[in-house]
Order: C-alpha cells, then sequence, then structure tokens
C-alpha cells in the first residue's frame, strides 16, 4: 500500500483576510495543533490566493501524478536528532527511480533542501565545517555539486570551478573517464585556464555512491597543478545498495587515499535508512578567524 501524506497550508495574513480571527484558546487546543512538529509530508500545497485555480494546478500537476505512478511518491526519513530534522525534511527519498533506459536505482535528491532559505544556511553552516584556511577554491560537481560549492565559495570568499560533462568545456582542458559509477557514466573536465599550482581545491557533490565521479574529478583538478585537500558531499549512500563493500567512501579513503566528508550517510536500502549527520555546526575556518 503507499499512503500519500498532503498539508495545504496559507499565510495568517491570508488567514484574516479570509475572516480567520486568532484565538488563543482554540488555537493551541490539541485539534489544531497536533501535526504541527509533523514534517514528513508527501506534498506541501500553498493557499496563498484567492480562488481555488492555484490549488487546483497544484493539486493536478503534483498529486495527481503520485496517484497515477506510486514510484514518485517520496519518502522523507528523519533524524532521532530533532534539529537535523529542518534539513531533513526536504531530502526525498526513491525507492525505484528509473535511470539509464529504464533500470531502478535508489535515489536520494537532496537539491529540495535549497527551496528553503532557512535550511539551506543550516545546511551550509554544517558543510562548511571542512572549508580551511588554506582552502582557495571549491569545485563543483556536474552538475547537483554546483549549488553546494558555488554557495559555500560565496560565504567565504572564494573560487568556485566548475567541473563538467565531456564536451562541455571549451579552451585547454583536463578530462578524465569515470571508472565507477551507480548510473550514467563518461567523463569529466575541468578547464585549465581556473585552476594551477598553488590552488588547494574542495571538490563538492551531493550524494557519494561508487566515489567514481569524485575520483575523476580529483585527477583531472591534480592534473592542473592544483591540491586536492579533500572531498565533501552531502549524503554518503552507505554501501551503494550492497554494489560496493563499504560504500564509496571507503573505496576512496582505502584506496585512492582521499579525505572524505559527508554531512550525513543513509542506507543500505529504504527500509534501513536512518540518516545519520555526522558533521560538527562550527566551521573550522570561523574558528580560525574567531582565534585571531
Amino acid at each position: 500500500d503507499v499512503v500519500i501524506t498532503v498539508r495545504i497550508y496559507c499565510d495568517d495574513a491570508m488567514r484574516r483576510n479570509r475572516g480567520w480571527v486568532p484565538d488563543q484558546v482554540k488555537d493551541n487546543d490539541v485539534t489544531e495543533t497536533d501535526l504541527d512538529h509533523y514534517c514528513q509530508w508527501s506534498l506541501e500545497i500553498a493557499n496563498n490566493y484567492d480562488g481555488d485555480t492555484s490549488v487546483r494546478l497544484q493539486l493536478q500537476s503534483r498529486l495527481l501524478p503520485m496517484i497515477l505512478d506510486p514510484t514518485k511518491v517520496p519518502k522523507i526519513i528523519l533524524s532521532p536528532v530533532p534539529e537535523h530534522n529542518l534539513i531533513l525534511k526536504h531530502v526525498r527519498f526513491y525507492e525505484n527511480f528509473s535511470v539509464d533506459g529504464g533500470r531502478p536505482i535508489f535515489f536520494c535528491d537532496a537539491l529540495g533542501v535549497f527551496s528553503d532559505p532557512v535550511a539551506t544556511a543550516a545546511m551550509l553552516d554544517l558543510m562548511s565545517a571542512v572549508i580551511t584556511p588554506e582552502v582557495s577554491h571549491l569545485v563543483g560537481l556536474s552538475s547537483r555539486g554546483y549549488p553546494y560549492a558555488a554557495m559555500l565559495a560565496q560565504k567565504y570568499g572564494l573560487g568556485m570551478v566548475f567541473a563538467r560533462s565531456a564536451g562541455k568545456t571549451p579552451g585547454p582542458l583536463h578530462q578524465v573517464q569515470v571508472e565507477h559509477k551507480n548510473y550514467g557514466g563518461g567523463s569529466l573536465e575541468i578547464s585549465s585556464l581556473t585552476l594551477g599550482p598553488g590552488n588547494v581545491v574542495v571538490i563538492c557533490d551531493d550524494v557519494l555512491a561508487t566515489g567514481g565521479s569524485l575520483e575523476a574529478t580529483a585527477k583531472a583538478v591534480e592534473a592542473t597543478g592544483a591540491r586536492v585537500a579533500s572531498l565533501l558531499v552531502f549524503a554518503h549512500f552507505r554501501e551503494c545498495g550492497g554494489k560496493v563493500r563499504g560504500g564509496g567512501k571507503r573505496r576512496l579513503e582505502q584506496e585512492y587515499g582521499r579525505k572524505v566528508h559527508a554531512m550525513m550517510e543513509y542506507g543500505p536500502t529504504i527500509h534501513d535508512c536512518t540518516p545519520r549527520v555526522s558533521m560538527p555546526v562550527a566551521s573550522i575556518l570561523e574558528a580560525a578567524e574567531t582565534a585571531k
């Protein structure tokens, strides 16, 4: 059986326009507040406009596809640590997401966090714990790694460089074939005009599964003469669904000698998937600045 949970909400200003009068006793009754802290909604719909057109359009474009195809229903998995759920409530897991012409995989869609500026700020505070004073550039891995690298670079006044799919970079470049991949494949490339000797880099991506794309990007970065300080991901897919013993993090650390940081870990399956957030809140860079 598939359960779809839907929250329809509007802000207080619109509620007042529609005739709502605050009543502390009624508004604090359990019948009004019982779901205030529930975070595992399949779908949230804003009802901040008069008339039913907006809600109807949202139901048609967002709820109807889930009803017609239950594989599109996301699962929200929260942490035992309530403070982490500000971020995790926006992370959606799909048990059978089709890739490579229909092959189903267990997929973590972490990009929903960026839809909430408060959750985004909290996420960046956690991920920035590994940005040390020596780092000069953040490299974003095509293409889900781009927003992490760009926002961290902006936060700390660092350079941001794009690791792109093959054939997307004009001018002189370094290209490396991806050897291990959970899905997709091909090569990744770095413009040799953006990095060079003396630069120190942290490479960013959303999810670490096999580690193939991150290792290919690291090799491309090193071909420019720059040094890779560490690899930084939002989430590590433990065991990669049974495909990689110990997961891609172990492979990168033990086989390639990389330093890997993951804000959280999940898996190995959707039925054994409690996320574990593993990064401290304080940034090493901010701590160094405070100590001056």
